[in-house]
């Protein structure tokens, strides 16, 4: 059965060409209605989001919003030709956008992007009945009295006064290490369960992007936080697609 994707541009033309080029490999279903998109995620088992930002009534990340409240595990894909980084910020921390795709797309890049989306989605799908089977069990009495592990997090920046004053935050919370360098910090992967990186834009002479993205490659289930004092759309954008 084909996995069903959902596009939402506010353009019938531009509806016609990703329909036409995603029809043989998926079920596609167009409107360009926000309110009408989250009625289709309601009612239909769809795998992957495309949104164009710029749209009347409601825009891209507001939809894509609505759209992980409703189904988390359908993936969000923010399409548009405009740079905007309130909106370009907004898809990461509030709509939680796995892509960003710039118009005019190149068509093999967005198949791509649309295929591993697609594959997010139905692991993500199948971790959450996982998830509901283990939490099920836990509850039940040959769990009780078993304790968790605190969690880990893990701080990287080469200013110890950043260092210091972000441990300060979740002291009483979680078991928070510190590192100054990439290489001392993935010392520090490599020997604890840590569950969050928090990071600078630049450490040192490393990119921040750039680590995070080696991280996700080796450390999928640890969740990468970005810290910056710039507002920088091309930052943002590598966020997303790196």
């Amino acid at each position: 059965m084909k996995k069903i994707i959902l596009f939402v541009d506010d353009e019938p033309q531009v509806l016609q060409s990703l329909s036409i080029t995603f029809q043989k490999a998926y079920d596609v279903l167009t409107t360009t209605n926000g309110h009408e998109a989250i009625d289709l995620v309601k009612r239909k088992p769809i795998s992957v989001v495309i949104s164009d930002q710029r749209m009347p009534h409601m825009l891209g990340h507001e939809l894509l919003r609505e759209v992980k409240a409703i189904n988390p595990a359908a993936m969000r894909i923010l399409l548009t030709g405009y740079a905007d980084i309130e909106a370009i910020m907004a898809s990461v921390n509030i709509g939680d956008v796995f892509r960003f795709v710039n118009k005019p797309w190149k068509n093999d890049k967005l198949r791509e992007t649309v295929a591993l989306a697609v594959e997010l989605s139905e692991k993500t799908t199948r971790l959450s009945v996982e998830h509901q089977l283990i939490t099920s069990a836990e509850n039940s009495d040959i769990f009780q009295g078993v304790s968790h592990s605190t969690m880990h997090i893990l701080v990287v920046d080469t200013n110890p006064v950043h260092l210091q004053a972000i441990s300060e935050v979740f002291i009483n919370e979680c078991i928070v290490h510190t590192a100054r360098t990439a290489e001392a910090a993935f010392q520090t992967l490599k020997t604890l369960p840590v569950a969050v990186v928090i990071t600078d834009t630049q450490i040192g002479e490393t990119d921040g992007v750039d680590f995070l993205a080696a991280v996700r490659e080796d450390y999928a289930d640890v969740v990468p936080i970005l810290l910056s004092d710039s507002k920088d759309a091309s930052v943002a954008i590598r966020l997303i697609n790196e």
